[in-house]
């Protein structure tokens, strides 16, 4: 948690650098994931080439890469916020609220129409991430509309920890059978984020 470190602040204020757009993040469309791995299977720059995601998703060792082509209903990204103890009571000095940590940054969304084999290798695919207690196990690359691609400085992937694909909902006239995920990211995960734009697109990534 940067922003509650008791590491003294030294010297001027860093100003913050100038842009020429804002970043915007499309709808996410797919979640394509791997074994986290001690070196990235790819670069800031090869992994905008489509051969060298060829090259990964036809691999027969743990660089791997499965990229599931269901397409994500209602995704969402949801925001870090500030936890913290007291506010205007008289549990804290002056009634003053003190930042004790935040909250955990998700991915959710929904998969539609899985079968039961589909939802079962959702399953085997997301037990990777809950694999460890306490070491992330699993990475992903967020596939975004705009041929747009979220990964790590360096072309690793994002840790992801205590997926969860749900049973399904549905069985109404004329309703969707929809199947609920999340996600949990690390705590800070935007600051080492990569946003570029594919070369190609990305329906292409399949395996």
């Amino acid at each position: 948690m940067q922003f509650k470190s008791c590491a003294a602040l030294t010297g001027v204020l860093t100003a913050v650098s100038e842009a020429n757009c804002a970043t915007i993040l499309q709808q996410v469309r797919r979640v394509v994931l791997q074994k986290k791995q001690g070196t990235a299977t790819f670069t800031n720059t090869t992994i905008l080439t489509l051969s060298n995601w060829t090259t990964a998703l036809a691999a027969s060792d743990d660089t791997k890469i499965v990229a599931p082509t269901g397409k994500i209903f209602a995704p969402e990204l949801t925001a870090t916020e500030a936890v913290k103890v007291g506010s205007n009571d008289n549990s804290t000095p002056d009634g003053r609220s003190y930042v004790v940590g935040q909250s955990v940054p998700m991915l959710r969304g929904q998969y539609m129409g899985l079968s039961p084999t589909q939802y079962k290798e959702m399953e085997n695919l997301f037990a990777w991430a809950n694999s460890s207690a306490d070491l992330p196990q699993l990475w992903m690359y967020m596939l975004l509309g705009d041929r747009q691609i979220v990964f790590l400085e360096g072309g690793g992937g994002i840790d992801i920890l205590n997926a969860f694909v749900s049973d399904p909902a549905g069985g109404q006239l004329h309703s969707l059978t929809l199947f609920n995920f999340e996600l949990e990211l690390p705590k800070g995960w935007w600051r080492d984020a990569k946003v570029l734009d594919l070369g190609f697109n990305h329906s292409l990534i399949k395996n």
